[in-house]
């Protein structure tokens, strides 16, 4: 199983924006294959900071997403939102790979 956590800095100004267009692709995103959980949070100390921790069945399947159009699409109306580069780790458990 892989877990990708991403981290998004979003600009204060547009963040309203991002939650709206982030909750509609939520929807289609934990529908891929293999996307087995999504969770999405904030920093408690900086709102504008979002965290989204996915799990997925095997890295096939979030390389599949991570190519797809859908995410291309998505990608390309959220970036000019952000007001930091993102960051993005995947990460099995422990001793499992």
């Amino acid at each position: 199983m892989i877990t990708r956590i991403v981290r998004l800095t979003i600009n204060p100004s547009r963040f309203h924006e991002f939650a709206k267009v982030y909750a509609e692709a939520q929807k289609t995103i934990i529908t891929f294959k293999g996307c087995m959980e999504l969770q999405v949070y904030t920093d408690v100390q900086q709102t504008n900071v979002v965290f989204t921790i996915s799990k997925w069945n095997n890295e096939s399947d979030l390389n599949h997403y991570r190519f797809s159009a859908f995410f291309k699409n998505v990608w390309t109306t959220v970036k000019p939102m952000f007001s930091a580069k993102a960051e993005a780790w995947s990460l099995t458990e422990f001793g499992e790979g």
